[in-house]
């Protein structure tokens, strides 16, 4: 099936960025393709999550995408030059206490994304706690020793920032969020220590941590 991806000019999305929609439109005419061996379900709530309700266009399958939550991660993620080219296609998508997406890349792509925010002064790589929520290991062990994912952190002192994840081994089910409240002050320089290996990890904000912290409790009205 080809699906079009015109919009009509008094659509809401049609003076959304380029670059995003390019992203959003690919993702949309790919939905029940075949990419690397596998059936994929980009943006699936366009879809009714399985039922396979072709919507009726494309500004349909955005409106019931609920695409507002990615522009938040986009809009975050174009501050820094270069970083958005990763994101191949989007799946699922969510606002909770943040706004986040789940994305998948090329092996290629997924090997210059890591050397592109190992190398950025804007990005730290999360200590394996500080990471622990976000594995796919249900074992509080297995979370830290094993992890499924390594993720990184905007370095922007508790303002809002981005919160990359990257599956090991696989180059779908990525995920990248915007926290209102990102955790980090800096990041440790190059180099080792006499206990840890330290260059490139996170540096963390106790105040950042607390702010983090309150969020989460407010999603879950404690």
């Amino acid at each position: 099936m080809t699906r079009s991806c015109s919009l009509p000019p008094s659509s809401p999305f049609a003076s959304w960025p380029t670059a995003l929609l390019e992203t959003l439109c690919r993702s949309y005419q790919a939905h029940g393709s075949k990419v690397d061996g596998r059936t994929i379900a980009s943006l699936p709530e366009a879809f009714e999550w399985g039922n396979e309700k072709e919507p009726a266009d494309f500004a349909e399958a955005l409106t019931k995408a609920h695409v507002e939550n990615i522009k938040v991660v986009y809009d975050r993620a174009v501050l820094h030059s270069g970083l958005w080219k990763f994101v191949d296609f989007i799946f699922e998508n969510w606002k909770s206490d943040n706004c986040g997406m789940v994305f998948s890349m090329t092996f290629e792509n997924k090997h210059s994304l890591r050397s592109f925010l190992d190398a950025s002064p804007r990005f730290c790589r999360d200590t394996p706690y500080m990471q622990y929520f976000h594995q796919d290991h249900k074992g509080a062990g297995e979370r830290v020793l094993v992890p499924t994912h390594q993720c990184w952190r905007e370095v922007v002192n508790g303002s809002p920032g981005l919160h990359i994840c990257l599956k090991n081994n696989d180059h779908f089910n990525n995920s990248v969020h915007v926290d209102p409240h990102q955790i980090v002050t800096g990041k440790y320089p190059g180099i080792c220590t006499e206990s840890a290996e330290l260059g490139g990890t996170c540096q963390y904000d106790l105040l950042s941590m607390v702010k983090h912290g309150y969020d989460i409790r407010k999603l879950f009205g404690v």
